[in-house]
């Protein structure tokens, strides 16, 4: 679903005095279109808040409406208030390429067998036409075991193409390190004193001859 955002034409001011008056500088651009507009930095702001890198937009500009991705957005490096945003309309059937956030939902059952999860992809790159792009990839890990690996061939996206290759690693459940050295500590040490427990009971044990006497 789209994000609207209200704007309007750029007035004949510099960026220093747009800003001023509450609002950003802007563009939209892409095939036939290209237009410096502005945006309330409140509405701005908010919409922000809750898109991601792949979230598409839908920019309200007099009569015309742009369906529009995020390009960039310039930050004050101080301040952290936006600066200046650029918006990229491509045509309907156009292939674009987004990176795309993915959400693991769920506690993984091999985190109470004393496993950590470890999410190895914040994003994928997908390519694909614009209304094919989701926002995010939301993946349920509640059945992930100790040893389970979640990788890009385990989902299912319908319309747009993976650009790593299926076996990348999105995620795993492994017993730490520090764990499993004492766990495999452990284990030895009790292989050990079963060997020590067998031996004395072999040594104890009386021979054929001495059972005769």
């Amino acid at each position: 679903m789209a994000i609207e955002i209200a704007a309007e034409a750029r007035a004949e001011k510099t960026p220093r005095q747009i800003r001023r008056e509450g609002f950003v500088p802007a563009v939209v651009y892409g095939t036939g279109v290209n237009e410096q507009i502005q945006i309330s930095e409140r509405n701005l702001k908010k919409a922000l808040s809750t898109a991601t890198r792949s979230s598409r937009f839908t920019l309200q500009v007099g009569g015309n409406n742009y369906d529009a991705f995020l390009r960039e957005v310039q930050y004050h490096p101080l301040s952290d208030n936006v600066l200046h945003v650029d918006f990229y309309q491509p045509k309907a059937e156009q292939h674009v390429t987004m990176r795309v956030p993915i959400k693991l939902n769920g506690t993984p059952i091999g985190l109470k067998m004393g496993g950590n999860l470890f999410k190895i992809l914040e994003y994928i790159p997908l390519r694909g036409e614009m209304d094919k792009i989701p926002e995010r990839i939301d993946v349920e890990i509640t059945n992930m075991d100790v040893g389970s690996v979640l990788r890009l061939g385990d989902l299912e996206l319908e319309g747009v193409s993976m650009l790593l290759p299926l076996d990348s690693t999105i995620a795993t459940v492994k017993i730490p390190r520090r764990v499993a050295m004492e766990l495999e500590a452990e284990e030895e040490g009790a292989e050990g004193a079963e060997g020590a427990e067998a031996v004395e009971g072999a040594e104890a044990a009386p021979s054929d001859e001495e059972a005769s006497e």
